[in-house]
């Protein structure tokens, strides 16, 4: 079984191949349907990747991909279950024990991921009349009471679907960039250009295909700091927008600027829709590449004297905001978050900020504190 990727007009898609070399026809339509509504080549490799592992955990167990659902006498969740422990522990499930316990390949998160990919599979071959209607989610109803600042600006949904096979995950302390951090990396960049995509990371909390896929029209609300965050179909340095997730962003005063002087200075020769060029090289003049900013930063991490990648400027945006009294629903909404769970990355550093802010509340009202016990102190209770 393998996944095959091919060059198309619209650039690199993917297939899954059968043990005889065959196209799987039924993973070949729902891709192709995926890629009809707007998901990235690098979200279709994905699912891809994740369908051939349930295709081969179907393979050795005999199981006909269509019959899951269809055929009564299958046990379905228990089959799913046996595939979450194939994914995590493939030699013990398939009874290759080992003296010592065999460690997890994949963690929870992975495993998540490629199991919302099959139910979803599933979800497109039931949709299609391929298969009998399944139902392996359970309704979780989201505080529709509260409500943050932002709340208006977006649409909500007040029930979300979770997968009844979804395993826990703790989430790791997000790797965020302080601001300190982020003034000694705009010390060190050589040009306006590289101030500028920082800037919009950071200060704007973008993605880094949403900074450089911004076009110059995407500038027209300059004046009020606003800059438009727009989904474009195969733009040309593949920087799209996630989920077609468009929104807005509000820049402070000093990045107005820096825009201003970067377009008038540095730019102003080029014939380009897009913010972001290549200045030196063979490519100069066109749309900055993705790969172009990895080289960056590593250049960067090596001047600073520590580690930073792109992403951790929009986990640092999050973090001052949580800092700054944001409610976790309003960053949610800000980052264009399709679910909070993805949010949820952040509670940690919110809860460790609570503790901190109690810890610094206590240490300034110890004085305040020592007088409420003295005077419980002087109460005399009898037994």
């Amino acid at each position: 079984m393998k996944v095959q990727k091919i060059k198309t007009e619209n650039g690199f898609r993917y297939l899954l191949l059968d043990d005889n070399f065959q196209i799987i026809d039924e993973v070949y339509r729902y891709l192709r349907f995926l890629d009809s509504t707007g998901k990235s080549p690098n979200t279709l490799r994905s699912y891809a990747y994740h369908l051939k592992l349930f295709y081969q955990y179907a393979t050795e167990n005999n199981l006909d991909i269509f019959e899951l659902f269809n055929n009564k006498k299958n046990k379905p969740i228990d089959i799913l279950s046996n595939f979450l422990f194939w994914l995590q522990y493939p030699d013990t499930s398939r009874q290759q024990f080992h003296f010592e316990k065999e460690n997890a390949k994949r963690s929870n998160n992975t495993v998540n991921l490629i199991v919302s990919t099959v139910l979803e599979f599933y979800e497109y071959l039931h949709r299609n009349n391929e298969i009998d209607e399944f139902n392996l989610y359970r309704s979780q109803r989201t505080n529709k009471y509260f409500k943050g600042f932002l709340y208006e600006m977006f649409k909500h949904n007040v029930e979300n679907k979770r997968s009844i096979l979804k395993r826990p995950v703790e989430y790791a302390p997000v790797n965020a960039l302080t601001r300190k951090q982020y003034n000694e990396l705009l010390s060190v960049c050589s040009c306006r250009r590289d101030q500028l995509l920082l800037a919009f990371m950071f200060e704007g909390g973008e993605r880094l295909s949403e900074t450089i896929g911004t076009h110059l029209c995407d500038l027209d609300n300059l004046e009020d700091g606003i800059v438009k965050i727009v989904p474009r179909i195969n733009p040309e340095n593949n920087a799209r927008v996630k989920n077609y997730a468009g929104g807005l962003i509000k820049l402070p005063s000093y990045v107005i600027d820096l825009i201003i002087d970067y377009l008038t200075y540095d730019i102003s020769n080029y014939d380009s829709d897009y913010l972001f060029l290549t200045l030196h090289g063979s490519n100069e003049g066109k749309p900055l590449q993705a790969a172009n900013v990895e080289k960056l930063f590593a250049r960067l991490s090596k001047k600073v004297g520590f580690k930073v990648h792109p992403h951790m400027l929009r986990h640092g945006f999050a973090t001052e905001k949580l800092e700054a009294g944001w409610q976790m629903v309003d960053i949610q909404a800000y980052l264009r978050h399709k679910n909070l769970s993805s949010t949820q990355i952040y509670a940690t550093y919110s809860d460790e900020l609570k503790k901190e802010k109690m810890r610094s509340f206590l240490d300034k009202s110890s004085e305040k504190l020592k007088g409420t016990a003295d005077e419980l102190k002087k109460q005399n209770y009898s037994n």
